[in-house]
């Protein structure tokens, strides 16, 4: 990831603010959607408040 959206795409992802999903226009990456799934069970985990599902 090379931009500030795609880390905030990611988070809005994880927290469940925004079904947006993890991609990018070119030339940037976004996170492949298999991290957010997995950041998603580690957020839940150790930071509740943080997850809106």
């Amino acid at each position: 990831m090379k931009a500030n959206a795609a880390l905030d795409k990611l988070l809005a992802t994880i927290g469940g603010w925004s079904p947006i999903g993890t991609r990018l226009r070119w030339p940037y990456y976004g996170a492949p959607p298999e991290h957010a799934e997995t950041l998603r069970a580690i957020a839940r985990e150790r930071l509740p408040e943080f997850t809106r599902t």
